[in-house]
This record gives structure tokens, C-alpha cells and sequence, in this order.
């Protein structure tokens, strides 16, 4: 897994720190530039800080001091070993108090509480006196109070306060003056509300400025925008937009790099969905630290300057950093062994960091360029890890392996294969030379995943009128299930299994996502053509100049990537007289688009399960689903078309292509006959780079 930046920089120094004149010189470097900033001015002492600074780089030390405490009591919990043998656990008699003394501590509580309640209800008298000698002065000096001091609210409330409807001595007078205030109050509002309809009315550029008045801040501080939309009969205006703004002209750009299959990749799970303000989408889980990740988008796109907040903030909300729950079931066996072997070299200071793309540009002049990686640089493929520990001090690591086990099934011995992870123990020289002989492999298996990303990227952005990029992989098989189960069948063996061959067609200027369903359960090439035929019919159908075809698809031997495969690709162009590539990612990192496709029909078939329906084979799983008008394009494959491509295969005595494992890059146009290269690339044919060249294989 990649490494945080914080480790690859605790690596550096502790291989620093290992070295004393690596630390005296790097101490000395420290002190000179700390020199040289405070008298150019660029550091300050914190005698010559603000307050507020002085404060704000005090809480920095206390946090970092904080920091080391902690580090330094988990470290020593970590590495004190436990005793041997284990002391047993005294039993240390409880503490008898003295009752007098409790007693005593009580009667002390309850008597300070009684002092604090008196002093409460003295506060409280006192508030209650200040509070209506307030509210009297109030009532005194209201007639003679200016009334510009008072907000709108305070007004209408003391116009009412003396509102009185009861008939007694001496209130006709006062009621006279309340209804002449309460006239004049209102007709000094109809009169503005007329007056301001009128000039709305009659001038053009006021109606803006009448705009805003309605729009106001004590209009929507009291909430009376409706009513003033209601009175006025014109609109409160619209907010205007924000015209050039950065993030609105790199939303899509920016959306696109995160959706990148490099950058992140789909989560297949049913449930792995996220929803907000009613969207609902598929997750993707970023490879990487948004940190590296903002780097990259940043050497890719010179032409863009765009911060890390900005960055950050225009992430897609279904893009998410990994959580705990998406441990990866399906992780790449050259990545994990490669990351065990870095990880023992670094706790031995042999490495500076745990970074797997660090440490490949440590034997690499350019991780881009092709000789470089494959080992045939004249400059760079001898480099080797210099170690100055002890070599002959045994270490540990672990290593995924694959190894044959005898059991037995049925009284029978059987030998089967396991794959198991092992704890190596041997020495440091063993370690340094596994590594320096992976490291190689692992070079080429980290170009070939760069390079076939990039090329399944530019292929889709740069597509013609006449060709075509079809995506494609098998889903988990789908378990059938009813609405209503008996316990018989739930826990039995009694549930079909239906397969899905999902995936995704680019045409320049549309996308179609689609899943081929069977009850048949082979995933081999017979059951891939039989699926990938009704597509082909409609994308022939729909496109009537397209003449070439591009597949990518990952590369399991048992599937695509194998002579049988080989042989109906060749086959199925011919008769449709077209040409065709077919193009490998590398083992283990082939998550893409199709993947979602799987996971979004499992769920909505659940869902319809979950309301009643009964999913019991392919063709009532495309029928329920095609119900719900789904944008998928659905279709069910019979057991007899896959048994006609499985004749057909029977009849043929393939040979196999040599370097199969290797290739990565196939294209065909003749029955019969292939051409494969190492790596995909869109070159011509006489490109003289290495492993670009075609190489012919005839069956």
C-alpha cells in the first residue's frame, strides 16, 4: 500500500539520525539557516512576537510536545516485555475510613449548601428588583424615548402595548391618541407601498434598486420577504451567479481526474453506494492520499494552478478515502510481497522509506521510460541496495506464497493448492538479494499497470467515428433467492447461481453500460463470445461506419487472456469484417467501470427481492430489472449458444502464443492469425522501440 508522506519522511530521518556525522552536519545545516533567517527576518524569537503569535506558536509546542510523550510511553508499553514469571496479584486490604471523619465532611456539605441556597435567592431578589425598576423607567420615558433608536419590531410593539378596548374613566382620550397613531402608521405604509409600485412601474434602471430593497437585511431578518413579494407584486430579484469562477470552470475536469481508474477505484459491493441530496452513486476509494493525489493533477495539468483547499473541496462526494470496512480482498501479490520486503529493509535503516513509488525511483532514472523499467538502461540497471548493518543478523518478513497440501476428501487423499501467508526467518543477505531480485519484476509489473491505464485513458478520450471501446469483466456470480424462503432451502444447497458478464461500450459522443445474464456458470471463452455477441450485433446495428473495435479487460489465463480467446476474437472480426485490439491490465489492477455495473444490478435485484419478487433465474432477473427501466442494457444468454462456441473451440487444435503471461496487446483482422506485443501503445507498426514491436502468431 502507498506510503503517507509522513512515513517516507520518518524513514529519511531516522536513517539520518543513524548516522552520527549524518546528524552532526544536518544539526549544523539547522543552526546555520536558523542563523541566517532571523537576520534576514524571516523567523522571529518569540521575544519579538505579537502576544497573539507568541500564544499560537506556544500551543504549537505544546501539541508537538504532547505528540512525543505519547509516542515515547506507547513505545514502552510496546517494547517492556512482561515479566517471567508473572507476579501473582497481591490482595491489598481495603482502606478503612473513619466514620467520625465522614460525618464530619458531611455536615460540611450540607451547611455550605445551605449558604449557597440563601445566597441563590438573594441574587434572584435582586435580579427581580434591577428588572422591574428597568421595566418602570421603561414605561416612564416610553412617550419621550426617540423613536429612530427603536427597530421596527420595537415600534409596532409599543404602538400596541397601549391598546386598550375597555371603556372606563379617563380612557376615551387615551384611546383617541392610540387610534390617531395607529392611522397614521398605517396610512404611512400604504402610501410608501404605492409610491414605490408606482416608480417600479414607470422607470427601467430603479427597478433593480427596489430589487434589493425587497432583498434586504431587516426584510429577511423579520421574515416578511413573501409578503413584500405579495404587496409590491414584483420579484425579490435572483442572486447573480458568479461569473469566471475557477471552481465552476474546473469542476469537470477536476471530477474526471478523481473518477480516474489509477486515481481510484469502484467499489463493487451491493451496498457500497453513497446518496446525497437524492444522487445516488457507486463509491470509489482513492489509492492514494489526497496529498499525492493533488501532486499528480498538478504535474499532469502545467496549465492549471489550483490550491489543495480548492482541491480538497471539489472532490466528488462519492470519491472517499479508504475506511476499515474496505480491506482489499483482491490485492495485487507483486504490490504485498513488494510492500513486506520495504517494510523489513526500512525497520532495518536499509531504505528511507515505506513508499513503494519512492523506492522504485531509487532504481530507476525515469519511472516512465520503458528501458528503465525493464531493466535495459545502461545507467540504472545495475543499481544495488547498499546496506551498512551486519549481514549476517538474522531478520523476519512475510511473503505470500503458494504451496501443495495433501488432505483428505471423501477417504481419499487429494493434493490441493493454497495460498498462504508465510513469516520468512533468515538473514539480512537473504533479505537484501529477494529483494534486489523482485525489485526488477516489480519495476516491470509497476510500468506495465502506468502504461496500460494511460493507454485505456487516451484511447477513451481520443476516440474516432469508426472505432469502438468496449470494457468488460465477469461479476460475482449472482445467488437466486425468493421472497419467502423455508429453512430447508435457505441453509441448503437448494439456490441456483447465475452469471453476469457485465460491462461498458465508449462511442464518440455516448456511453451504454450493459450485463449479459446466463444460467450457465462458465466463465471461459466459449461463454465471453456468447455474451459479447448481441453487443457486437448492436453496436454494428447502431454505428454503420465503424471498423474497428478496441476490448480491454483484465488478464486471468483462465478467461481472456488465453488462445482460445485468441482464436474466437480472430474469428468473430473476420466474419464481421472488422479489426479488432484487445488489451490487458496487469494482474491484479483491472477494477473499472464494469465493476460498478455488477454491483448496481446485485443491489436492485436485492431490493426487488426484499419487495416481493421471486429472482430465481437469469431470465426472471433481466425481466425484474428491465421493469424498473433501468439504463443497463440487459439481455439473457441460453446454455445452447455457449455450447455452440464450445463445439466450435473443441474442433480447433490451438497452439499457444508464446509469452502469453507477457503480452499485453493483441490485434487481429484474418481468422486464424494475431499479432501481440508486450505493451499496448498506439504506434505504427515499424516502431523500433523495444517490446512495441509485433510479433505474428498463427494457429
Amino acid at each position: 500500500m502507498p506510503l503517507t508522506n509522513a512515513e517516507k519522511q520518518r524513514r529519511y530521518r531516522e536513517k539520518r539520525d543513524s548516522d552520527p556525522n549524518r546528524r552532526v552536519e544536518f544539526l549544523a545545516r539547522c543552526k546555520s539557516k536558523y542563523q541566517s533567517d532571523i537576520g534576514v527576518g524571516k523567523r522571529k524569537r518569540i521575544i519579538e512576537m505579537t502576544p497573539r503569535e507568541q500564544r499560537k506558536q506556544r500551543k504549537e509546542w505544546r501539541k508537538i510536545k504532547s505528540k512525543q510523550r505519547k509516542r515515547k510511553k506507547s513505545n514502552h508499553t510496546i517494547l517492556t516485555p512482561p515479566s517471567s514469571p508473572q507476579p501473582a496479584l497481591e490482595q491489598i486490604p481495603p482502606e478503612h475510613h473513619s466514620t467520625r471523619r465522614k460525618k464530619r465532611l458531611m455536615a460540611k456539605c450540607y451547611r455550605d449548601n445551605d449558604q449557597l441556597r440563601l445566597e441563590i435567592a438573594k441574587q434572584k431578589r435582586l435580579a427581580h428588583r434591577l428588572q422591574m425598576r428597568l421595566l418602570r423607567l421603561k414605561r416612564k420615558s416610553s412617550l419621550n424615548t426617540p423613536t429612530g433608536q427603536d427597530t421596527p419590531r420595537s415600534k409596532a410593539r409599543k404602538l400596541l402595548r397601549h391598546w386598550s378596548t375597555e371603556k372606563g374613566e379617563g380612557s376615551r382620550a387615551k384611546r383617541r391618541l392610540m387610534k390617531n397613531q395607529a392611522k397614521k402608521a398605517l396610512q404611512f405604509q400604504y402610501t410608501l407601498n404605492a409610491e414605490l409600485m408606482n416608480k417600479y412601474r414607470s422607470k427601467n434602471k430603479g427597478k433593480q434598486a427596489l430589487s434589493q430593497i425587497i432583498r434586504g437585511k431587516l426584510m429577511r431578518k423579520y421574515k416578511i420577504i413573501t409578503e413584500a413579494v405579495n404587496e409590491f407584486r414584483f420579484t425579490a430579484g435572483r442572486q447573480r451567479q458568479k461569473k469566471g469562477s475557477l471552481s465552476k470552470r474546473l469542476t469537470d475536469r477536476v471530477c474526471s481526474f478523481y473518477e480516474r481508474d489509477d486515481i481510484s477505484r469502484i467499489t463493487p459491493g451491493i451496498k457500497d453506494t453513497v446518496t446525497k441530496n437524492g444522487i445516488k452513486k457507486q463509491r470509489r476509494v482513492m489509492t492514494e492520499s489526497i496529498e499525492i493525489i493533488h501532486e499528480r493533477f498538478i504535474l499532469e495539468n502545467t496549465d492549471i494552478k489550483i490550491s489543495y483547499p480548492t482541491f480538497c473541496r471539489m472532490r466528488p462526494f462519492w470519491v472517499q478515502p479508504p475506511k476499515d470496512s474496505d480491506r482489499e480482498t483482491c490485492a495485487c501479490k507483486y504490490h504485498e510481497n513488494m510492500q513486506f520486503l520495504v517494510n523489513s529493509l526500512h525497520g532495518l535503516n536499509c531504505l528511507p522509506s515505506k513508499r513503494l513509488q519512492e523506492i522504485v525511483k531509487m532504481f530507476a532514472c525515469d519511472i516512465n521510460k520503458m528501458d528503465c523499467m525493464y531493466g535495459r538502461c545502461m545507467e540504472c540497471k545495475d543499481v544495488i541496495l547498499q546496506s551498512e548493518t551486519d549481514s549476517t543478523i538474522n531478520t523476519e518478513w512475510f511473503q505470500w506464497k503458494t504451496k501443495k497440501e495433501t488432505r483428505l476428501i471423501n477417504n481419499q487423499e487429494k493434493e490441493v493448492t493454497l495460498t498462504v501467508k508465510e513469516k520468512v526467518t533468515d538473514s539480512i543477505d537473504c533479505l537484501i538479494d529477494t529483494f534486489s531480485s523482485e525489485m526488477q519484476r516489480f519495476k516491470v509489473h509497476t510500468f506495465n499497470i502506468t502504461n496500460q491505464f494511460n493507454h485505456y485513458r487516451k484511447m477513451k478520450e481520443n476516440l474516432k467515428e469508426n472505432e469502438v471501446l468496449i470494457h468488460i469483466d465477469f461479476a460475482e456470480n449472482f445467488l437466486c433467492k425468493l421472497s419467502t424462503e423455508i429453512q430447508s432451502m435457505h441453509f441448503g444447497a437448494s439456490k441456483q447461481q447465475i452469471t453476469l458478464h457485465t460491462g461498458v461500450y465508449y462511442t464518440k459522443g455516448r456511453t451504454q453500460t450493459f450485463c449479459g445474464v446466463s444460467d450457465c456458470l462458465d466463465h471461459n471463452p466459449s461463454a465471453i463470445w456468447a455474451f459479447l455477441d448481441p453487443i457486437l450485433d448492436r453496436i454494428i446495428n447502431e454505428n454503420k461506419n465503424v471498423d474497428t473495435l478496441h476490448f480491454f479487460s483484465d488478464g486471468p489465463c483462465s478467461q481472456y487472456r488465453q488462445k482460445g480467446n485468441f482464436f474466437l476474437l480472430s474469428k468473430e472480426m473476420s466474419k464481421r469484417g472488422l479489426q479488432a485490439t484487445w488489451n490487458f491490465h496487469e494482474s491484479g489492477h483491472g477494477k473499472g467501470v464494469p465493476d460498478g455495473v455488477g454491483g448496481t444490478l446485485k443491489r436492485t435485484a436485492n431490493d426487488l427481492v426484499l419487495r416481493g419478487k421471486d429472482i430465481t433465474s437469469a431470465k426472471s432477473f433481466v425481466e425484474s430489472i428491465q421493469e424498473q427501466e433501468s439504463l443497463v442494457m440487459l439481455y439473457e444468454v441460453v446454455k445452447e449458444h455457449i455450447a455452440e462456441k464450445t463445439h466450435l473451440l473443441a474442433s480447433q487444435n490451438l497452439k499457444a502464443v508464446p509469452g502469453t503471461f507477457k503480452l499485453h496487446q493483441i490485434r487481429t483482422s484474418i481468422c486464424g492469425e494475431i499479432w501481440y506485443r508486450d505493451v499496448s501503445c498506439t504506434c505504427v507498426e515499424s516502431c523500433s522501440e523495444y517490446g512495441h514491436n509485433w510479433k505474428k502468431a498463427v494457429s
